[in-house]
């Protein structure tokens, strides 16, 4: 055979076999295809990112939640200070009207009990005199004093008690009535003073009338400032009104 023919030969073996091995490897991939290796190497990779993409939501969720309680412990801390303070000077208020008030009650009974025979002149000599003299000098300089103070520092206080107790505007009230009360029995203590001064008597039951009105009002906004104290704490109880008190401001 001659080489022509040869290599004839072997291009025609080529070609008929060259169809047999691709239709082999397209056996392969079709078998490889319907396999269940691929469900289950699809299924590994869809649930791999699918998780992932849970995993991811779950931490941006997880931040922002963390995000969020940070933002309102620090809003709330702060908040809670500012509240802390602002009580902190309300009770202020308060308890200054209150000693001035008990100032008051003192220096009017101690004028009226000037006028009791405990404290009449005849019933003393020498050193005993002169002592009694400037107990009784004292105890006029002093009413002086917190009369004076009262009458300067009373319309003040008043204000204080509106401003640290908005939306109240019966504290303001009860103060106000509390303040006159405590001017009546003043003024009758000055006027008893003032009558029996030179004429020195028992002074049991002296202005009692007016005593007890300043009483009864002591009673009264002392019952108004309780019900302001507890109402300034609501939205305090949970983080929930606290957030809604916050998302206010």
């Amino acid at each position: 055979m001659s080489l022509e023919e040869d290599e004839a030969s072997s291009d025609q073996e080529s070609s008929e076999s060259a169809p047999s091995g691709d239709k082999k490897n397209r056996d392969y991939w079709r078998l490889f295809l319907d396999s269940r290796v691929v469900v289950a190497l699809v299924t590994v990779l869809i649930g791999g990112l699918l998780g992932q993409c849970i995993s991811a939501s779950i931490q941006t969720s997880l931040k922002e939640r963390e995000f969020q309680q940070a933002w309102l412990k620090a809003r709330g801390d702060q908040a809670l200070q500012s509240h802390k303070e602002y009580l902190d000077k309300e009770q202020e208020v308060v308890l200054h009207a209150y000693d001035l008030i008990g100032n008051c009650l003192t220096v009017a009974r101690d004028l009226i009990d000037l006028t009791d025979k405990d404290f009449a002149l005849e019933g003393f000599e020498g050193e005993e005199r002169k002592k009694v003299t400037d107990q009784k000098t004292e105890m006029l300089d002093n009413h002086n004093a917190v009369v004076e103070k009262w009458d300067r520092e009373g319309n003040k206080i008043g204000l204080l008690m509106g401003y640290y107790h908005p939306g109240h505007p019966d504290v303001k009230t009860a103060w106000e009535e509390t303040q006159k009360s405590v001017n009546k029995y003043l003024d009758c203590a000055r006027l008893w003073y003032q009558k029996y001064e030179q004429k020195p008597l028992d002074t049991t039951g002296a202005c009692q009338k007016e005593k007890d009105e300043v009483d009864n009002q002591l009673t009264v906004i002392g019952s108004k400032l309780e019900n302001a104290r507890q109402y300034s704490w609501e939205g305090w109880e949970s983080p929930e009104k606290l957030r809604e008190s916050l998302n206010k401001k």
